[in-house]
């Protein structure tokens, strides 16, 4: 006799599935990729954690648990998809940056809407030196060299 699956996590790894960007939405992503290693340690991808769970072929202990970081997950995604491409930048680089290093970072990058600044422009403001701008922006920048971030307004931006 075949075993009954939870309907409600199946139906939770089904619309997780049927969002249009879900292969962006990979383990090792600063800002969902928590969510996706703790509902499973093999799937690389959001994509990848919905299969597993629709062809499961019995239920995990913690259901309900389950089905919430799904949820969460979801939730995490649409209000990405909000975002203006401002607060898109920012959002990535706030995960453990001091508030200074962002700011510094938009500006010379030319993310904060105002342009892109020389290092010069950017370390007298701040009272820096260009190499520690430099230093500074590049430490901030070589976090996105780790792990390919979800950013749908960035990714709609460049289409």
């Amino acid at each position: 006799m075949p075993i009954a699956l939870d309907e409600e996590l199946t139906t939770a790894a089904l619309r997780l599935r049927e969002l249009t960007n879900r292969t962006d939405i990979t383990s090792n992503d600063p800002r969902l990729g928590a969510i996706v290693r703790e509902l499973s340690s093999g799937a690389k991808s959001a994509l990848e954690l919905a299969e597993e769970i629709i062809g499961r072929s019995h239920d995990p202990e913690e259901v309900e648990v389950q089905t919430t970081k799904i949820g969460k997950l979801r939730s995490l995604i649409d209000r990405l998809k909000r975002l203006d491409l401002r607060a898109e930048l920012a959002g990535l680089l706030e995960e453990d940056l001091p508030a200074r290093d962002i700011q510094i970072t938009l500006e010379q990058q030319g993310w904060g809407g105002l342009g892109r600044k020389t290092l010069q422009e950017v370390g007298d403001r701040h009272g820096l030196t260009r190499e520690r701008v430099r230093q500074i922006v590049a430490r901030s920048i070589s976090r996105f060299h780790e792990s390919k971030p979800f950013t749908p307004v960035l990714d709609e931006y460049w289409r």
